[in-house]
């Protein structure tokens, strides 16, 4: 149990120095306001493998076409303000996780249901918590008032509270203020 307890505490410390480095590296809008950061999870990247900025004037435009579950869409976004998360030291303790918790589920079946995806989902949260305390107005000159960071993947479910896992509730508030929760 310790060693689980470990290796969960030293991969949330490496997210939440990784991201922000990956962060400074993407191209940032001058002209718009950055409105959140997406730690995109996936399939073969059961923590996050691309972070994506999302673009206030982009957001505003997918809520008009396609309602709130456009606006959190984080595939909408440019591509040229995203990165990627490869870090060999990261991929060797996900691998570590993914032993100590049983591969069961692999990537074929009911992964989603395997104890491995469950502590990286919880991981993840964790991160983005931890990362919503960040004074992001220093790494963005132009910033929304609503700006956060939350996990993004293929079925999140905002309109049933995926975001409410992983934003503070201060922000939530603000969010749910404008429309977009």
């Amino acid at each position: 149990m310790s060693e689980m307890n470990a290796m969960k505490s030293e991969i949330i410390d490496m997210l939440v120095t990784l991201i922000p480095d990956a962060v400074k590296e993407i191209q940032v809008p001058i002209e718009d306001k950055v409105c959140y950061i997406a730690l995109y999870r996936s399939d073969s990247h059961p923590l996050v493998g691309l972070i994506q900025l999302g673009i206030e004037t982009r957001r505003n435009k997918m809520k008009d076409e396609a309602g709130i579950w456009g606006a959190w869409n984080s595939g909408d976004q440019p591509v040229k303000h995203q990165n990627d998360l490869n870090d060999e030291l990261l991929k060797e303790k996900l691998k570590r996780l993914m032993e100590i918790y049983g591969e069961s589920g692999g990537y074929e079946g009911e992964w989603y249901e395997a104890e491995w995806w469950i502590r990286c989902t919880e991981i993840m949260n964790e991160v983005s918590l931890k990362l919503n305390e960040y004074e992001w107005s220093s790494y963005f000159k132009n910033i929304t008032d609503d700006f956060v960071v939350y996990v993004d993947r293929e079925d999140l479910d905002v309109e049933n509270g995926d975001l409410e896992l992983c934003v503070p509730q201060n922000k939530l508030k603000l969010l749910k203020g404008k429309g977009l929760v």
